[in-house]
């Protein structure tokens, strides 16, 4: 993992340096490549003086930050908290830095107006404070926490950002700075060994908690057919039935992700039942990639179906197969009921499938 840290203290035998030294040492630590960034330390103006930030020239200091932006896996941002938000010289490193057409752009067919450029990266903030965590949480809502975390990172694509507050500074005693320093020590390193999950974005897309329909259809014919048979459940043939259904509702899943990605980004109030899994939107998989999980699936699934021509025999209408290895001996209605809602719910995705 690569790992760029933000210093924005102006005294160099800061509390501030020293928290970000003990993370820097955890995190190498743990066989991350780190890079400390002491903003107070390079000359560069913090004010922006003309009508767009794009119109200033960058100077050599914010360029190299930016390319440490554009380097970094995680982004680590150690500063005071100053009358409750953050020190004026951070403020202006943001404002200068973070820039349009390098942290985001313009696009007018967004709600919002824009689009983020260095999402895939997450951050984690340390900020010391004078204050109790419960005032500065509770009484003034953390405004400088919230103004970076949502305002200035999440803007741009950065997620998640996670904070750790040291409080009450002022008060702690020797052995408690020790401590602060050790417990910093090992969030560098936990924060460094945590791998960035490659299978969560994909048990997302899939969108399983809808998936049950299909399942709950398939199982209830499988069920009645049982009861109204009395024959013995064929497994190898069931288990087969529910893999090759399984792939192909979750083909259509994939393929639904890419033609909604346009109306999903324009959605401001995703939520569980609306706006996709955010997947694509939030630029954790690509729609190529989902377009080739999704042919994969499909290819797979008529291998299964073959195998056992009784879950052929679902899809056309006849799962009463499925379960008693092909003797149809009796089709009562609520077999049909089950299979009305199979078909209901799986031959109109697997056609709009087919027809992309």
């Amino acid at each position: 993992m690569r790992i760029a840290i933000f210093l924005a203290h102006p005294r160099e035998d800061s509390f501030c340096r020293a928290l970000a030294d003990a993370y820097q040492d955890g995190a190498a630590s743990a066989g991350a490549e780190v890079k400390l960034f002491w903003i107070d330390g390079f000359e560069f103006d913090p004010i922006l003086h003309e009508s767009s930030p794009r119109d200033q020239p960058l100077e050599p200091a914010l360029r190299e930050a930016q390319r440490l932006f554009s380097w970094a896996d995680h982004l680590v941002f150690v500063f005071p908290t100053w009358w409750v938000t953050m020190p004026a010289l951070l403020k202006g490193f943001f404002d200068r830095a973070l820039v349009p057409g390098y942290a985001f752009y313009v696009d007018e067919r967004s709600p919002s107006g824009y689009r983020p450029l260095l999402a895939q990266r997450s951050a984690r903030l340390i900020t010391t404070m004078d204050t109790p965590d419960w005032i500065y949480r509770w009484i003034y809502g953390r405004p400088g926490e919230l103004a970076i975390s949502r305002g200035i990172l999440g803007f741009c694509g950065i997620k998640p950002v996670r904070t750790e507050r040291v409080c009450r500074v002022k008060h702690l005693s020797g052995p408690q700075r020790h401590e602060v320093l050790r417990r910093l020590g090992q969030l560098g390193e936990r924060d460094a060994s945590k791998p960035k999950s490659k299978t969560l974005p994909w048990v997302r897309a899939m969108r399983l908690p809808f998936q049950g329909m299909t399942i709950c259809s398939y199982g209830l014919g499988v069920a009645a057919a049982i009861q109204f048979s009395g024959a013995s459940p064929a497994w190898p043939t069931l288990f087969a039935g529910f893999l090759a259904l399984g792939f192909i509702a979750i083909a259509s899943v994939f393929l639904n992700e890419v033609h909604d990605l346009t109306t999903d980004q324009r959605n401001l109030n995703a939520g569980p039942f609306t706006g996709g899994s955010r997947v694509l939107v939030n630029r954790e998989l690509f729609p190529a990639q989902l377009q080739q999980a999704a042919r994969r699936l499909l290819a797979a699934a008529p291998i299964l179906l073959p195998a056992a021509l009784h879950t052929v025999m679902l899809l056309g209408g006849l799962g009463h197969f499925a379960v008693t290895g092909g003797n149809c001996r009796r089709m009562d209605l609520l077999l049909f009921a089950a299979l009305t809602h199979i078909l209901w719910f799986t031959l109109g995705p697997l056609l709009l499938i087919l027809n992309t």
